[in-house]
Parts: structure tokens; C-alpha cells; sequence
């Protein structure tokens, strides 16, 4: 085979693995439960020097929480319900642990803030995480 030819093959080969990553996302499986859950969550300054705890508070909402149906009472407040769907009781600690802590510690840790949660399952409050 001529090298043009296998060059343009592996240039192929890479553009659609490429517009995988950057435009397509991957589907997630069909949940067939989904659990109220209601969160309340701080946002604070690691120090009197930094002012941005309003700012985090609104990434974490536009980033992380809206994925969950988020509905708020009140708008400068800090408690929030949210609906995970899930299949087993895993997928929904995944979702709380790994997907909704996390990358809301992150936010904050980057901007130099941090963060305090609790959630509890709406309709069993002996539930928590």
C-alpha cells in the first residue's frame, strides 16, 4: 500500500474519534427510578480576602445541579431539590458522590472557595448522604 493511502486511512480514523470527543456525547443508559432528593448546600470564601461565593454558588447550579431538575424556593437561598434518576441503589450513591459532590467541590476548590451538603431523600428523611 501506498504510504498517501495509509496515511489518509489513520487521518479518517482520527477525525471521527475526534468529533466523538468534542461534539457527540455518549448516551447513558434509560433509568427506570428516580429519587427526590433534597440538598442543602453552603458555598464560603477560604478566606476574608476572596468575594466569590456568589459566583461559585451559580456555576455549581448551572453546572452540575440543572442536570438534576433543580428547583429552588428561594433564590439567594440554599436549599434545592433535585431528581436522580437511577437503576440500583449504586448508580444513585454514583450520582450523589461522584457526579454532584465532586465536581461542586471542584468548582469551588478551583475559585478558591469550599462547600458543606446534605442531602436526604424527600420522601424518607432517615435517608442520607
Amino acid at each position: 500500500m501506498p504510504s498517501g493511502e495509509h496515511e489518509s486511512t489513520q487521518g479518517s480514523h482520527h477525525s471521527e474519534t475526534a468529533s466523538w470527543d468534542m461534539g457527540k456525547k455518549r448516551p447513558e443508559p434509560t433509568a427506570t427510578k428516580v429519587m427526590k432528593v433534597n440538598l442543602w448546600l453552603r458555598v464560603e470564601n477560604n478566606n476574608k480576602y476572596i468575594r466569590r461565593k456568589k459566583k461559585v454558588r451559580q456555576e455549581i447550579e448551572d453546572r452540575v445541579l440543572c442536570r438534576y431538575q433543580m428547583k429552588k424556593d428561594r433564590p439567594d437561598g440554599w436549599e434545592y431539590e433535585l431528581s436522580i434518576p437511577y437503576e440500583t441503589d449504586e448508580d444513585l450513591d454514583a450520582a450523589i458522590y461522584d457526579d454532584i459532590l465532586h465536581e461542586a467541590t471542584w468548582i469551588a476548590e478551583v475559585r478558591c472557595c469550599f462547600i458543606e451538603a446534605d442531602f436526604t431523600a424527600a420522601d424518607d428523611p432517615d435517608r442520607s448522604w
